[in-house]
C-alpha cells in the first residue's frame, strides 16, 4: 500500500528531460527556448499607463502593442502585461524594443525557473511563483510570473491567462491610494503584495483541510486518508519552494541590490518581508501538522495491531490450560481412573470452564481486557 501511495505521490514531478533541459544542453548562453508545459500559444498583450492625472488602459493581441505605448503625453508610469510566452517571437521583440539582457530573456522562457532576483544594467529581473488553489481537485496550481522592471516601465510575463491582481488593476482604474502617484517599484509591491496575500488564503485551505484529515485519522483512519496527508505534504512543499526563494529575493531588494527601490517604498517592501516571514512560518507550523498526522496515523495503526495481537495472545493463553487438559485425557495409559468415572466427561467440561473463568478474571483484574 505504502509502495503504491509513493508511486502516485512522485509521478506529478517531471524530470529534467521532460521539462526540455535534455534540448539545451550544450547551447550558448542566452539562447532562446521556451521550458515548460505545453501550452497553447494564445498571447495576450494589456498596457496601462498612468499618472496622478490619468490612467490609460488598453488590451492587444501579439504585433499590435507598440502603438499603445505612449498614449499620454505626460511623464507617467507604464505597466505591459503578457500572457503567454509561446511562440517567442513576441518575448524577442519586447525585448528588443526595451533592449533586455538575452539571459534575462532565458530566464524568463524557463517557467520551471527557481525564483530569483537579477540586476541587469537597463533593467531588473524578479521571478516569482502565483500559486492559486483549485478547490474542485484540491490542489495548487502555479504560474511563473516574471518582472522586468526600469525606472518608469514594469513589464509582467505570465504562463497563462488570469492572476489575482484584479484588485491592483480596480485601485489603478480608480486611483484608490497611492499607486498612481508612485512609480513603477511600488506598482511592483503592489503585485507581489497581491500574490503573497493570495498565499495566506491558500495556507487557509490547507489548515482547514489538516483539521479535517486530523478528525479522520482520530475517528476512522483508511488508507485514503494517508493517501491525502501525502498530497497536503506535497501541496505544502509547492508553497514552500515559492516562497523560501522570494523571501530572499525581497531581502535583496532591500539591501539596495539594483538600487531597485527609493526611500519612499523601502517601508513597503520592508512590510512585505515581513508578511513572508509570517507565510514562512505558518508553513512551516503546517508542515509539522502534517507530519504529526503521518505519525499519529501510523501510531493508530499500530495500535490496532496490538489490540488484534493482544486478543489472540489471551484466546491462545486461554486454550493452554484446556489444551493441556485434553492432552492429558487424550493420553491411550490402560489405568486412568477418571475414564470410568459415570460423570467423568461432564467433569472435565467443568474443569475446564472453570479454568477459564478463572484465568479471564485474572486477565480483567490486571486490566489486560
Amino acid at each position: 500500500m505504502i509502495r503504491k501511495i509513493k508511486k502516485s505521490f512522485n509521478k506529478k514531478f517531471k524530470t529534467f528531460s521532460e521539462l526540455g533541459y535534455q534540448t539545451k544542453v550544450g547551447e550558448a548562453p542566452g539562447t532562446l527556448r521556451y521550458i515548460g508545459e505545453k501550452s497553447t500559444g494564445f498571447q495576450r498583450v494589456d498596457i496601462i499607463q498612468y499618472n496622478e492625472n490619468q490612467c490609460y488602459e488598453s488590451g492587444a493581441i501579439k504585433d499590435s502593442w507598440i502603438p499603445h505605448i505612449q498614449k499620454i503625453s505626460q511623464p507617467c508610469t507604464t505597466w505591459i502585461n503578457i500572457d503567454g510566452l509561446t511562440p517567442i517571437e513576441l518575448i524577442e521583440k519586447v525585448g528588443k524594443h526595451y533592449q533586455l539582457h538575452a539571459l534575462m530573456l532565458e530566464d524568463i522562457l524557463n517557467t520551471h525557473h527557481r525564483p530569483k532576483f537579477d540586476s541587469f544594467e537597463k533593467a531588473a529581473l524578479l521571478i516569482s511563483k502565483m500559486l492559486r488553489y483549485d478547490d474542485e481537485n484540491t490542489c495548487i496550481i502555479s504560474e511563473q510570473i516574471s518582472c522586468v522592471i526600469t525606472d518608469s516601465t514594469l513589464i509582467t510575463f505570465q504562463e497563462i491567462e488570469g492572476d489575482v491582481f484584479e484588485p491592483v488593476h480596480q485601485r489603478l482604474r480608480q486611483s484608490v491610494g497611492k499607486i498612481r502617484q508612485k512609480k513603477a517599484n511600488y506598482l511592483l509591491f503592489c503585485l507581489l503584495d497581491a500574490i503573497v496575500d493570495n498565499y495566506f488564503l491558500i495556507l487557509d485551505k490547507i489548515g482547514e483541510e489538516i483539521e479535517a484529515l486530523e478528525l479522520q485519522v482520530i475517528n476512522d483512519p483508511q488508507e485514503k486518508t494517508l493517501q491525502r496527508i501525502y498530497h497536503f505534504k506535497r501541496e505544502i512543499t509547492i508553497v514552500k519552494k515559492a516562497v523560501i526563494p522570494l523571501r530572499e529575493n525581497i531581502s535583496a531588494i532591500l539591501r539596495g541590490s539594483g538600487n531597485l527601490i527609493d526611500s519612499t517604498t523601502e517601508l513597503y517592501f520592508k512590510d512585505l518581508y515581513d508578511n513572508i516571514i509570517h507565510v514562512a512560518e505558518v508553513l512551516e507550523m503546517q508542515r509539522d501538522m502534517a507530519n504529526n498526522l503521518q505519525e499519529l496515523y501510523f501510531s493508530h495503526l499500530s495500535n490496532k495491531m496490538n489490540n488484534v495481537m493482544k486478543t489472540l495472545t489471551i484466546i491462545s493463553t486461554i486454550f493452554i490450560p484446556l489444551t493441556f487438559v485434553v492432552g492429558v485425557y487424550g493420553m491411550n495409559f490402560d489405568i486412568m481412573p477418571e475414564l470410568h468415572w459415570k460423570n467423568g466427561y461432564y467433569l472435565v467440561w467443568a474443569l475446564m470452564g472453570v479454568l477459564s473463568m478463572v484465568m479471564l478474571i485474572v486477565f480483567r483484574f490486571s486490566r489486560w481486557l
